[in-house]
């Protein structure tokens, strides 16, 4: 069996894997796509020493600030590790809260092809000297129908299609035809943890602010000093540019913690709206606590509805 625990930020998914991996012989296995980078731990709530020291832990810190997987590369990666652990004979439990990430795995990806560095460099730059209109219009030139698609201001898709017309020739819309599924929907079963926004607001507010007053600031000074861009995709990280402009003395320390709070509860709306309509598991209605494993546990055995 194949365990996915999705939910908001701050609904106990960490604990919530741990405990399961203590019942089912489990691996651990990472869904959030900010814990994927090693240098903003404390920020984006990663695993702690003597809980990665409980159980195997798998695809946490493994990207460097400036690299972009996408959810693609990222479910590869996953199935290889889920495919590993049941070699071994451990359980598998997918845990985070990135939605599309979760969604690939479930539902599978197109056959889309991988893009070699000098590619994605020559795109950004275009990008940074002539600016994104200039990359779509040559876009629309290589790949008028594809092109078409796509808002002129939506950088990361204009970027994907551009990418795979130069690198293959071959439009992304006609790789887009073929579907790769990575398990059977019978293989996996799951749950999210979806409490009600106010205990979550609650919880987000409480661990922003201890993550403020721990290694947070230590953290993004240090990325500040390796000249990491605010652009780079680890700077998304919740807090992280907000820290970034009160060490630069672009805003004060309440304010950065007010900043923070505020897209840190529009993140949990986005978080709550999709598990409530995309997610193929049931969804459990308050915060994790210990004294609710079994019934998660009967909810995992129990499930009827397959993925889709």
């Amino acid at each position: 069996m194949i365990i996915l625990v999705g939910g908001p930020t701050a609904s106990g998914k960490s604990q919530c894997a741990l405990d399961l991996a203590e019942h089912y012989d489990g691996v651990i296995i990472n869904a959030d796509s900010q814990q994927l980078y090693a240098d903003l731990p404390t920020l984006s709530a990663m695993p702690s020493e003597k809980e990665f020291a409980q159980y195997p832990h798998r695809l946490y810190g493994i990207y460097a600030p400036e690299e972009r997987p996408s959810a693609g590369q990222w479910a590869e990666q996953a199935a290889k590790e889920i495919k590993l652990a049941l070699k071994a004979q451990k359980t598998p439990i997918v845990v985070g809260g990135s939605g599309l990430y979760l969604k690939t795995l479930c539902q599978g990806i197109a056959a889309t092809p991988s893009i070699p560095p000098p590619i994605r460099h020559a795109g950004e730059t275009i990008i940074k000297t002539s600016g994104l209109k200039a990359l779509y219009d040559d876009l629309i030139q290589k790949d008028p129908l594809m092109g078409r698609k796509l808002h002129p201001n939506d950088r990361q898709r204009i970027l994907r299609a551009w990418e795979v017309i130069t690198e293959t020739g071959v439009s992304l819309m006609n790789w887009q035809r073929t579907h790769k599924r990575f398990f059977k929907p019978d293989e996996m079963s799951g749950f999210a943890l979806c409490p009600e926004k106010e205990s979550l607001h609650d919880r987000a507010f409480q661990r922003l602010e201890a993550m403020f007053q721990g290694k947070g600031l230590e953290e993004v000074t240090i990325l500040i000093q390796k000249k990491v861009p605010e652009t780079a995709p680890i700077m998304s990280t919740l807090g992280a540019k907000e820290v970034r402009a009160y060490l630069n003395n672009e805003m004060s320390y309440q304010a950065a913690l007010d900043q923070a709070f505020l897209k840190t509860k529009h993140y949990i709306k986005r978080q709550r709206t999709w598990f409530r309509h995309q997610y193929p598991f049931p969804q459990y209605p308050n915060v994790y606590t210990q004294d609710i494993l079994s019934y998660l546990i009967n909810l995992l055995q129990n499930r009827k509805t397959p993925v889709q």
